[in-house]
């Protein structure tokens, strides 16, 4: 490792500013056999470990926090089948104000549901960050989706926002309408893995990176149903001919992930 560093640094001070082919194929030759990010760190611990001697317990528990969160089952949220547990979050997208005489659209907020199975996922514009739109969603989209399947929403996993009330207690908006469809509801702070609600979060980044931000500059939407029909034709190009990254669905899309872990099983499907 040395003497190959000290021919990178040779060669860059030689010929500044060029990357020569010598280079990549040194690269090439570090990186043979390792894995991409935890197989690097584990090559660079046995080889500081050969040239320094064994890792003080400092670093070593860097190197495996690091590694922890993909090799622990516990630290990946995650689901046996569809619709054995769905994430559900709202996210505060903008405020876009009018302009001139034109009335703006105002406040802007997302509601997103991802099954934790295969990354199938649901999004509603609306007004408000409430218990009222939170509940519409569902109502409106994640609830007949799953009837029509013919499979049962046996969890909902949130955060502890006002809109999803209180746990247990049919007075709020959110829980009647769990309580009425018999499906368990969980806190995010009770499942170590799920601190931020990840799935929504990722979700999220994604329609704010690709939908969101051409959407607004493409065009200045003032009505919130043209931007849901827009949103609408993003998600099924984003569940049905997207590929996904990732464990759950390995460079599926999310709605051929569903269907696979239907495959077994009778039942009707419908497409997105």
């Amino acid at each position: 490792m040395p003497d190959t560093m000290g021919t990178l640094v040779e060669d860059l001070e030689t010929h500044p500013g060029s990357i020569p082919a010598r280079h990549r194929r040194m690269h090439a030759h570090l990186r043979d056999g390792l894995r991409p990010r935890n197989g690097r760190l584990t090559g660079l611990t046995f080889e500081t470990e050969s040239l320094e001697g064994p890792l003080g317990e400092l670093k070593l528990a860097l190197v495996h926090g690091s590694n922890h969160s993909q090799h622990d089952p516990q630290q990946c949220v995650s689901a046996p089948y569809p619709g054995f547990l769905l994430c559900q979050d709202n996210h505060f997208v903008a405020n876009i104000e009018g302009v001139g005489d034109i009335k703006g659209l105002g406040n802007l907020f997302l509601h997103t549901v991802v099954d934790a199975h295969c990354s199938l996922a649901f999004a509603k514009l609306y007004h408000f960050g409430s218990a009222g739109s939170a509940v519409d969603i569902l109502q409106d989209r994640v609830l007949p989706f799953y009837a029509q399947q013919g499979l049962k929403i046996e969890r909902l996993l949130t955060d502890n926002g006002r809109a999803y009330g209180r746990k247990f207690d049919a007075r709020y908006l959110y829980e009647a309408l769990l309580i009425q469809n018999s499906i368990e509801h969980l806190r995010c702070d009770s499942l170590p893995a799920a601190a931020d609600n990840p799935l929504c979060a990722q979700f999220q980044r994604v329609l704010e990176e690709e939908f969101f931000l051409p959407a607004l500059r493409k065009s200045f939407n003032l009505h919130l149903e043209t931007l849901q029909c827009d949103l609408d034709a993003f998600l099924k190009h984003y569940n049905c001919v997207r590929p996904c990254p990732g464990v759950r669905t390995r460079g599926r899309t999310p709605f051929r992930a569903f269907l696979d872990a239907l495959a077994a099983r009778p039942s009707r499907c419908v497409v997105l």
